[in-house]
């Protein structure tokens, strides 16, 4: 069985991390398939964008029509249950080698998504391919128990602190 990632913090760089990851796994000849979880509705990032471009990267986006703020809506919690389905749908696909499930952690620390989901899946995957999870502020610690690699981004300053609006190409 492959490895599980879990890229989380209040720092900036969470998903280029996995997509960094994603870049140097399909230079290798490597699978990648991403599946986005309640991603900013704007469209792809830009190296979204740039790595579908590459052969052996796929990618579902399943992003709410909003941002969460609060409880989740019913539509976001079914968009986030929907974007897990595709994840388990691709790990068993036995297709990846890579699988990324980005701002899954944030899904579940909303409450958009249950922990025991999560780690079900994380539990019944037995497609060798290696899983990041990236999201949340504090992941849940059944989690990082599982997690063969955990890596936390801090943030130290940031321009949102400022008042800066994200940036296409720098931030997305």
């Amino acid at each position: 069985m492959g490895q599980v990632h879990v890229f989380w913090g209040d720092g900036k760089g969470k998903t280029s991390l996995a997509l960094g990851m994603a870049l140097r796994a399909l230079g290798a000849g490597l699978r990648v398939h991403l599946v986005t979880f309640l991603k900013d509705p704007r469209g792809p990032s830009g190296e979204i964008t740039a790595l579908e471009r590459l052969p052996g990267f796929t990618h579902e986006g399943h992003g709410a029509a909003e941002w969460v703020v609060g409880a989740p809506t019913e539509g976001q919690a079914t968009t986030a249950r929907r974007a897990l389905a595709a994840a388990r749908s691709a790990l068993r696909s036995r297709s990846h080698d890579l699988v990324i499930l980005d701002e899954v952690l944030y899904a579940v620390s909303l409450g958009a998504l249950a922990v025991a989901d999560v780690l079900e899946l994380l539990e019944e995957h037995s497609s060798g391919a290696d899983v990041i999870l990236t999201g949340a502020w504090e992941p849940p610690a059944e989690i990082l128990d599982v997690a063969d690699l955990a890596t936390e981004l801090r943030k130290s300053k940031h321009p949102f602190d400022a008042g800066e609006p994200a940036r296409r190409g720098f931030e997305f």
